[in-house]
């Protein structure tokens, strides 16, 4: 900056200490200007480019041109939006040389020296690169009054080099001070909205009447800076017509203000701005300094998400345990993959909300919803995201209650949150059936009751989070008649280490075999599906007995028992009921399809509708497999068949891929779009480098749009 000042004293002191004339006539008449020194210029899709190096005044095509001082011609270019003339120093843009002049004719104080072209202005350049002077200094071109004030439009405050904005009037840490600000040099149609001469700030204390610091004057546009420090001075957002100004910085590089040097509090930032001829505009306003806060809330626990009959929903949480919780961003998605921010409904939760309700939304999509917590820091702290939870109104249809029991991270699972309950929709949907959804703390608080509904689907995970308050309601709720599918491999396990064994038997209809066994597959009289844990962390899953009239619904890889099921009276119950227990977390089954079955002969259990249906429209038949082979096991070779499910005529993207019982991957066997159709392929046991597996247990994943299929393999050597 010392630098910059000390050319602009010489320049100033040796070329340009006297007044010039305007460069068309009259001369000796003020004119208006249409943009001043030192603009903001962009350059194609770049908005913050370069400094303006001249003043613009607006001349239509064609007007006449006058040198403002006598000279030798120093540059000429005759043709194109760029065309100029240089005589001495200055140089007028945008203007057509008179074809009589030449490099080094000498020019007359206000001599004719060419025409405007299309741009209809003059664009007067004062100096020669880089050093390019402002000729609405004083001293520079004349006669120029302006007694207009420049605008202080708004101040703003970031955190320092960023676009984060500082919230809620407080601020902490390094902080930019932006400003967006305008200068009005004359009545003319483009003078009202010029860029600025000199703007700065200053601090005082809170009531106004004490300055903390001098004032902070970092921009005065005597002289252009290189416009390689364009985005020191521009503040993002800034274009053609929008000056926007970090306050805090300096010309050649970045500053801030660092309030860790300010105690706590209130504190009053004067923002003032001037014009060439000392017109000032001061704008005040107040800010909290507070100390750095960078612990986010807790994360929102859902209560419930339960439609209605008449299209509406409303979501429930519980209340936040975090003191400085400001309010919850709602985010949704239409298909449970990209979910976005809903503005308008995350602005109307305030940090006192545990509910919302939406009337109107219809019938016609699911709804899979997340929120979100933030505090209220200077820039504030999000907490993670809520497990996801879900809801699809029908009118026709039965409403099955999706309840989320999985809240243990010390296991298979062990992030933040989860996702899980989005399969178990899916899986619904297919059969188009309405569902609510809620978590199991819900039902041990009471405010929820399995008994509201005839279906509910309850999923552990490994977690054991079954207490006296959810036994009672299970109890309840079969007792009434209803129909409970359980999943979880530490279900039964949990309730034996409560001494709850005899609920295990009397409701459960089931005992426990062993809790550590290590299985890789479940299969039914109608499917298969392998296993395979989401984090790589495979759990150790429970191997059931039935008793009391519960049978074998289905069976792992070894024969053992892997769900149980019973229908008919429970205990002291009136009203039989049904009931299934999977000993495995339901969302460890890898295979989209056979999932699907799997789950679909639970809701059969249950008498409710089923049908599957492929996303080209054709409906598969149920017994109907994607993904077999033969022979299984084999020695050298194995022939993989695989239907393609679809419309006529629409290719779809498929892949098979082999990998090994430790999800290696072993080969690529397929990888091409296909018409709907049944192909296979043949497996030679080679892997990638063209050698022979080991004997082996291994999975070939068929991939075909969205969905996924696997069959387990067995090679013998």
């Amino acid at each position: 900056m010392n630098g910059i000042r000390n050319t602009l004293f010489i320049l100033l002191f040796t070329s340009a200490a006297f007044a010039y004339q305007w460069p068309l006539k009259p001369f000796d008449q003020q004119h208006n200007v249409s943009a001043t020194f030192c603009e903001n210029r962009p350059s194609g899709d770049i908005l913050i480019h370069h400094f303006h190096n001249a003043i613009d005044i607006p001349l239509a095509e064609g007007g006449e041109v006058f040198a403002i001082e006598a000279g030798y011609v120093e540059g000429v270019v005759r043709t194109g939006y760029a065309s100029y003339i240089r005589v001495g120093r200055y140089n007028y843009l945008h203007v057509t040389p008179l074809s009589t002049l030449d490099l080094n004719d000498y020019v007359q104080k206000g001599q004719l020296v060419g025409h405007t072209n299309y741009p209809n202005h003059i664009h007067l350049i004062d100096g020669y690169y880089p050093d390019y002077i402002n000729p609405l200094r004083k001293g520079g071109i004349a006669p120029f009054e302006d007694g207009y004030l420049p605008t202080v439009a708004y101040v703003k405050f970031y955190m320092d080099g960023t676009t984060t904005e500082f919230k809620n009037g407080k601020v902490t840490g390094l902080v930019d001070i932006v400003a967006r600000l305008y200068d009005k040099t004359d009545n003319g149609s483009l003078g009202s909205n010029n860029g600025i001469y000199l703007a700065g700030y200053q601090i005082y204390d809170s009531t106004g009447t004490t300055a903390l610091m001098d004032p902070y004057i970092p921009y005065q546009f005597d002289v252009r800076p290189a416009n390689e420090y364009v985005t020191n001075v521009y503040f993002p957002g800034s274009d053609l017509s929008t000056y926007i100004y970090i306050l805090t910085n300096r010309v050649e590089k970045n500053n801030y203000w660092d309030t860790r040097r300010f105690a706590p509090g209130k504190y009053k930032i004067k923002v003032f701005t001037e014009d060439t001829r000392d017109n000032r505009k001061e704008f005040w306003t107040t800010v909290q300094v507070d100390k750095q806060d960078v612990t986010a809330p807790a994360v929102p626990l859902i209560k419930q998400f339960e439609g209605s009959s008449n299209g509406g929903w409303r979501l429930s949480w519980f209340k936040n345990d975090s003191s400085d919780v400001a309010g919850y961003e709602f985010w949704y998605s239409v298909k449970g993959e990209v979910f976005k921010k809903h503005s308008s409904i995350s602005a109307a939760l305030s940090a006192q909300d545990t509910g919302y309700t939406y009337a109107n939304y219809g019938t016609s999509f699911p709804l899979y919803v997340r929120l979100r917590a933030y505090d209220d820091a200077p820039i504030p702290n999000y907490s993670e995201f809520s497990s996801t939870t879900v809801m699809k109104n029908n009118s026709t249809a039965p409403t099955v209650l999706l309840v989320d029991g999985f809240r243990r991270r010390d296991g298979y699972w062990q992030e933040p949150r989860h996702d899980f309950v989005i399969d178990y929709a899916r899986m619904l949907l297919e059969n188009d059936l309405a569902f609510d959804g809620c978590t199991l703390k819900s039902i041990a608080a009471g405010q929820v009751s399995l008994t509201e509904y005839r279906t509910a689907i309850l999923f552990l995970g490994d977690d054991t989070m079954f207490n006296a308050a959810i036994r009672q309601d299970v109890a309840d709720f079969l007792e009434q008649g209803g129909n409970l599918f359980l999943s979880g491999s530490e279900l039964a396990a949990g309730l034996i280490r409560a001494g709850q064994a005899d609920f295990l038997a009397d409701y459960l209809h089931t005992t426990l075999v062993d809790d550590s066994a290590t299985v890789t597959a479940v299969a039914s009289d109608r499917a298969e599906a392998s296993l395979i844990a989401p984090e790589g962390r495979m759990p150790a899953m429970d191997i059931l007995s039935p008793v009391n009239g519960g049978f074998t619904f289905w069976t792992y890889d070894a024969g053992q028992t892997a769900g149980v099921a019973y229908k008919g009276l429970f205990a002291n119950g009136g009203y039989p009921g049904k009931l299934g227990v999977a000993g495995f977390p339901f969302e460890t089954l890898a295979d989209d399809e056979a999932r699907q079955n799997l789950f679909n002969e639970v809701l059969r259990f249950f008498d409710l509708p089923v049908s599957i249906t492929d996303s080209g429209g054709e409906t598969i038949p149920q017994t109907q497999r994607l993904l077999t082979s033969y022979p299984n096991p084999f020695n050298s070779t194995t022939r993989i068949e695989f239907v393609l499910p679809g419309n006529k005529g629409a290719l779809k993207k498929v892949q098979l891929d082999v990998y090994d019982a430790a999800g290696r991957h072993v080969k690529r066997l397929m990888q091409k779009k296909l018409a709907p159709g049944t192909y296979h392929v043949v497996w030679n046991g080679k892997n990638e480098s063209g050698r022979m597996a080991g004997s082996g247990i291994y999975f070939c994943v068929y991939r075909h749009g969205q969905k996924t299929s696997t069959t387990r393999l067995v090679m013998i050597r």
